[in-house]
């Protein structure tokens, strides 16, 4: 049995275990490979993570050496890691989990450039790049003059066993002290400028006269929040389907940023996979998996009046029912474990 030395796999401060794509990867891996998993301490920093890097040097090495793949999570470590990697020449897999070029969209270094520079010496080490959506990977093919067949694809996943239709959650909106008779429009995830949360907040005071409506914001607990709307911090994972369930449409991605040309929002794929009707901005990576009308809906960004306007008109689309369904249909195809299992297994059999 191959063995596969994974290397710094990033942690989800809400739970402190792994992000859940990652948490599937190495499960994934585990079931057809001998897979060790190195780590920096989680909540080291400055001197602390310095030091940290020292004690487990040897470990590293050695795990390395005695590995056929290395598995790497972008970290500062891999300007020691990818080269030490080549070095007892074993194959090298580096899996792009962010929406920036790392590490240079990262620094606020003056002479950045010197390390974009330095960056693309190491990309040239991997013997394939994973990344998450194909905007993502035309990016990094030009900035680093990566050859585009050394570069994967692979879209977040959903556990579509917890996520899925179910019957709307009213008494969590009454321990919440929230209404129960009105309709719920859900956004949860990130603050990004891209994921659009001005204009989401316009549109609720907009829409403050519609006693039928109401907003939950899901990520981040607001101060002076609109009367129609209540918001609380981020929830682990596991506990995201408790709170899609109460709503009624999902809306999000309706901002703008360099970010939102690459992403892909995991958080909107688990609400289709919920059953809910999403109104997401008309991104070019949402138009390949939102087909406006039927699976979904497309909207202008940064525009709060047009925002409103949709939500008011979706809600009295006739075929929400039949939207629901292929919204879950179109997550299940091209975002289940078992889509991501399938890409995983044939990508690191050829290695």
């Amino acid at each position: 049995m191959k063995k596969i030395v994974v290397l710094f796999p990033p942690r989800d401060k809400r739970s402190d275990g792994y992000y859940f794509r990652v948490e599937q990867e190495i499960k994934i891996l585990s079931r057809n490979y001998e897979l060790e998993i190195i780590e920096l301490e989680p909540k080291a920093d400055g001197l602390r993570k310095f030091i940290n890097s020292l004690q487990i040097l040897p470990v590293l090495v050695k795990a390395i050496k005695n590995s056929d793949i290395v598995l790497l999570y972008p970290s500062w470590m891999w300007y020691l890691t990818a080269p030490l990697t080549k070095v007892f020449d074993n194959k090298l897999v580096l899996d792009h989990f962010t929406t920036n070029l790392y590490n240079f969209e990262f620094s606020n270094f003056s002479g950045k450039f010197i390390v974009k520079f330095i960056d693309g010496l190491v990309y040239k080490l991997f013997d394939v790049v994973i990344t998450h959506t194909e905007s993502m990977k035309k990016l990094l093919a030009q900035t680093y003059k990566i050859a585009k067949d050394k570069i994967t694809v692979s879209n977040s996943c959903v556990d579509e066993r917890i996520f899925k239709q179910e019957a709307k959650n009213k008494n969590l909106l009454k321990e919440l002290g929230l209404p129960v008779d009105k309709k719920i429009i859900i956004y949860s995830g990130l603050f990004h400028p891209f994921h659009g949360v001005d204009t989401i907040l316009d549109t609720t005071r907009s829409l403050t006269k519609r006693d039928d409506l109401f907003f939950i914001i899901l990520g981040r607990k607001l101060n002076n929040e609109p009367k129609n709307v209540f918001s609380l911090n981020s929830v682990p994972y596991g506990q995201f389907p408790k709170y899609l369930s109460v709503g009624d449409l999902w809306v999000g991605t309706v901002g703008s940023g360099i970010q939102g040309e690459r992403a892909l929002s995991s958080n909107m794929i688990s609400a289709m996979a919920m059953g809910l009707v999403v109104i997401v901005g008309d991104w070019d990576e949402n138009k390949v998996i939102i087909h406006d009308g039927l699976n979904g809906f497309l909207v202008k960004r940064n525009d709060a009046t047009v925002l409103s306007s949709k939500i008011v008109s979706v809600l009295k689309n006739r075929n929400l029912k039949k939207i629901k369904q292929n919204a879950r249909k179109t997550a299940i195809e091209n975002f289940s474990i078992k889509v991501m299992e399938q890409k995983f297994t044939t990508l690191f059999n050829k290695l």
